[in-house]
């Protein structure tokens, strides 16, 4: 409610928007690497020194907790911002700016899929929170990326171009014929990214909680997985 009420989003904000366990870093990583490309920002080193969630926080875990409203004008853009809040609840500002959408106790397997299933989530059923970003798409396509897991999985390099051209930042002829586009591919990559030392012994501040840095990674390859991610400019 306190980020519904003061965030404030600009027309060069970045909003990565997915529902929890879909591939979130993998796409936060993506878009900081996509982003930072030739800046002074190093994103192999920053990925290495901490989590991609530090640098592309959430709006109502880490920025507008505990009912702080921190100044986030002096920013430089593109700011990045991360949500599982769905498309329905976003702060109007999101909406209305035309910037881009790109410690609790462990459920058994048996609780979770049946809550699943009952559409019990603390971000809302899982079916209409990707309807609602899917249905904001397809009526505002320039302004919001669908970005499904499966996907991206399948062909990376494909998605990450997309995602390139979505942003306003597309891959050169010479940076694909420099391997910058694999590069980052293999930076962001899931066994890349769990290898890290960061990931292995770090933590991250949630606002509410500090999670261990290696339970944001599932033991698993995750394929057959159908979830999705929106990377949304806004």
């Amino acid at each position: 409610m306190v980020a519904q009420k003061y965030f404030k989003a600009r027309p060069t904000d970045v909003l990565v928007a997915t529902i929890p366990k879909s591939g979130t870093i993998w796409i936060k990583a993506l878009v900081f690497s996509t982003i930072n490309r030739g800046a002074c920002v190093d994103s192999r080193h920053a990925l290495e020194s901490c989590n991609p969630h530090v640098y592309i926080p959430f709006l109502e875990h880490q920025i507008y907790t505990n009912n702080r409203v921190p100044d986030l004008s002096k920013l430089p853009p593109p700011r990045l911002f991360a949500t599982h809040i769905p498309f329905q609840s976003l702060p109007a500002s999101v909406t209305e700016s035309g910037c881009r959408v790109a410690n609790l106790e462990p459920w058994t397997l048996e609780k979770a899929f049946d809550n699943f299933c009952k559409g019990f989530s603390i971000f809302g059923p899982y079916w209409d929170h990707v309807l609602g970003y899917w249905k904001a798409h397809l009526e505002r396509p320039k302004k919001i990326l669908f970005v499904k897991y499966e996907e991206l999985q399948q062909d990376t390099v494909a998605q990450l171009k997309r995602l390139a051209e979505f942003l306003g930042r597309p891959f050169s002829e010479d940076e694909e014929k420099e391997g910058v586009t694999d590069g980052i591919v293999r930076l962001c990559a899931m066994e890349s990214l769990s290898n890290l030392e960061v990931t292995r012994i770090g933590t991250t501040d949630l606002g509410y909680w500090t999670v261990d840095n290696s339970s944001f990674f599932r033991r698993g390859s995750g394929r057959g997985l159908a979830e999705s991610s929106h990377a949304r400019d806004g």
